[in-house]
């Protein structure tokens, strides 16, 4: 059991140091909230997903997207429009300043995976994956 205690700890502590390492890297994008890099990714993989959509993959509640949503449309970074079959919902697409935003802030993502992983073998980064794929199915289903 006290294994447990240290593996809930190791998560914390990797995701916290993460996030702010993350953020270290991006401080150089001018008012970037480096919490809105999985929705731009998503949306731009995904032009005209409706927030529903976009809440389950995620894994957010609605309300908390719909308010980053609205952000994003404040900053110029989305736009919302109506969607043809469901009067309810909204499809949501990035802008041009959001494109450009994502070309400027993926190199600066990948330098810092690359520091983040550095030390560990094409192999075990797949491993690693493969493991948080897992652990996230079994306490998601």
């Amino acid at each position: 059991m006290d294994s447990n205690i240290e593996f809930g700890r190791s998560i914390s502590l990797i995701y916290h140091h993460y996030r702010r390492f993350v953020s270290e890297q991006l401080n150089q994008v001018d008012n970037f909230n480096p919490g809105w890099v999985p929705y731009l990714k998503i949306i731009g993989r995904n032009a005209g997903i409706v927030s529903e959509e976009l809440s389950k993959r995620m894994m957010v509640s609605k309300p908390a997207i719909t308010k980053t949503i609205h952000q994003l449309a404040e900053e110029g970074l989305c736009i919302l429009e109506n969607h043809p079959t469901d009067g309810r919902s909204k499809q949501i697409y990035l802008t041009e300043k959001a494109k450009l935003l994502i070309e400027r802030i993926n190199p600066i993502l990948l330098e810092t995976q690359t520091k983040v992983l550095k030390g560990l073998s094409v192999e075990e980064t797949r491993k690693l994956n493969s493991i948080f794929d897992k652990i996230l199915s079994n306490i998601t289903s």
